[in-house]
């Protein structure tokens, strides 16, 4: 397979794969002070997303989550619609093989230790799967099924709709080790080297949890309505929904940047490439100067995706019935 790859999930993203024809678009530049914004001619039979590369395709529909081995760079993706996880090739988007499960919705995936992890959101359980034969090693129990699932400081991270719950889990032993009960409708997760951070949407604060005690020691407050959450270039990022804006929080003092308008309802949020991508519910992705804190590009997609990634030096993106494979340095 050869060398690994990395993964930054852009969890809830519209899709990025609105169509053009020469592969390349057209500047919208009415505007001047704002971003660039390509606009995508009406569709043809042959038309293709600008730096396109080609899609991994699934009898069913309803790609959901990735995730990889960071060691050898395997990599699988479970499908929201179907009982399968496909384990494709990151290079060429080929299906090597499928694993048939049990459950349904298999809707959150973690590779660790030579293991998946995946969160079977209508039975309500959280699996341990061997990769290679598909069989089930290990079962946990959860009320109300993952909503959000991560690996850091050498356990599973996951975020159970009932309670809410923060869940840690020892992969090792396929045990949960701790649990923390949290308000204020959870939403984002992500874990820096001082914690866990943890999106609480209603009173509008980023929590820091300490990965040993699981007890909230700091709050951060931002805004109301805030939702997604990533951590790259010394600070936290997250989104406010509906409100279409992004907040930089420094991780050295905790001050909350002005916002940063991204869209109408930004809800996806990733590193990747050397910018942050921003994706909204209507189709927009913004790219984002981490330095600068300005949008540098707005490029719309199909509506109706399920998220989006960076892996190595793609874009992946999640559509209905598909995943298309973007170069980035493509786009305008």
């Amino acid at each position: 397979m050869g060398a690994a790859r990395r993964v930054l999930v852009l969890v809830s993203v519209v899709s990025l794969g609105a169509c053009s024809g020469s592969g390349t678009g057209t500047v919208d530049a009415d505007d001047p002070s704002g971003p660039p914004v390509v606009t995508a001619p009406e569709p043809t039979e042959d038309s293709l997303p600008a730096g396109f590369l080609g899609d991994i395709v699934h009898p069913s529909t309803g790609p959901c989550a990735l995730t990889q081995d960071p060691e050898t760079g395997r990599t699988w993706v479970s499908y929201a619609n179907t009982r399968q996880i496909d384990e494709v090739d990151p290079a060429t988007g080929a299906t090597i093989t499928t694993l048939n499960l049990a459950g349904t919705r298999p809707c959150a995936v973690q590779y660790v230790d030579g293991a998946l992890w995946v969160g079977i959101f209508r039975d309500a359980v959280l699996q341990r799967i061997d990769p290679d034969t598909g069989e089930v090693t290990a079962e946990i129990g959860l009320p109300g099924g993952v909503s959000g699932m991560f690996h850091a400081f050498d356990h599973l991270w996951v975020l159970d709709r009932a309670g809410p719950v923060v869940m840690k889990i020892d992969p090792a032993t396929a045990t949960q080790v701790g649990s923390l009960r949290v308000e204020g409708s959870p939403r984002g997760m992500a874990a820096s080297d001082e914690g866990i951070w943890l999106v609480r949407e209603i009173p509008g604060v980023v929590s820091r949890i300490d990965h040993e005690s699981l007890t909230i020691v700091e709050e951060v407050h931002v805004d109301p309505g805030i939702r997604g959450l990533a951590i790259g270039e010394g600070a936290l990022w997250v989104t406010r929904a509906r409100f279409g804006t992004v907040y930089r929080v420094d991780l050295d003092d905790r001050s909350v940047g002005e916002p940063i308008p991204v869209g109408s309802d930004p809800r996806g949020i990733a590193f990747g490439h050397g910018a942050l991508w921003v994706g909204d519910v209507t189709g927009l992705i913004a790219r984002v100067d981490p330095a600068t804190g300005q949008v540098t590009g707005q490029y719309p997609f199909a509506v109706g995706t399920g998220g989006g990634l960076a892996i190595d030096d793609q874009l992946w993106v999640f559509e209905p019935d598909r995943i298309v494979r973007i170069d980035p340095a493509e786009l305008p």
